[in-house]
């Protein structure tokens, strides 16, 4: 508590630092990313904001270009966004720093958890082997039980996750999951951002979270 004063201004310079278009100059074409954009759009202005991973990566990149995700938004892609050389990828808008995020999804807004034995529920996992789980954000940071298996499930937040079912399993005492929490960020084995013998990228003013493996990595 007697560092509150600093944190909060340190979290205050965090929260409103300035875009990338602001601090970098980007001598090629922009393309804007926004989590209500429309992959049919072309992603040259924040109007015609495109939205998916497939779209971005179907942008015809060179050195110079920019990458800009929207402030405020908060992007689940559930594979890894491969950097181009010379691209720079960032921010634009207002509010806090967008968001990437290695879960798939908000586990707690999905209904569909089953219940296979008392207080372990099931719900459909089909993606890299899920190496971390995060519950209310923070509040329960769940425990890996990939040798004893269900059988070792006994506190909430216990998991173990069936990559051949392609299902995870997690042991909550109070009821359904989806009932119980707030957020459940389940997170596979699996990089944000990859830089495979690049050179001249930018990442600036990016939220990266919810991974089990690197944020960001880097490769020969």
């Amino acid at each position: 508590g007697y560092l509150q004063k600093e944190a909060d201004e340190l979290r205050a310079k965090i929260l409103n630092a300035p875009n990338t278009e602001e601090i970098y100059d980007i001598k090629g074409t922009k393309y804007y990313v926004c989590a209500s954009g429309d992959d049919n759009n072309d992603g040259l202005t924040p109007k015609t904001a495109i939205k998916s991973l497939d779209a971005i990566e179907k942008l015809p990149l060179n050195e110079g270009d920019a990458v800009l995700f929207k402030r405020g938004d908060t992007f689940r892609f559930a594979r890894v966004i491969t950097a181009k050389d010379g691209v720079t990828y960032g921010s634009y808008g207002e509010g806090i720093k967008p968001k990437i995020y290695g879960s798939p999804e908000n586990y707690a807004e999905n209904d569909s958890w089953e219940e296979v034995k008392p207080n372990i529920w099931k719900i459909d996992f089909p993606y890299n082997y899920a190496s971390g789980c995060i519950i209310d954000y923070g509040k329960i940071q769940g425990v890996q039980k990939w040798d004893t298996k269900l059988d070792g499930m006994s506190e909430n937040g216990d998991y173990y996750h069936d990559l051949d079912e392609k299902v995870f399993y997690l042991y909550s005492k109070d009821g359904k999951p989806s009932d119980v929490f707030m957020d459940i960020e389940i997170m596979p084995t699996e990089k944000l951002i990859f830089l495979r013998g690049s050179k001249d990228i930018v990442i600036d003013n990016l939220c990266l979270k919810y991974t089990a493996s690197f944020a960001i990595h880097c490769a020969d």
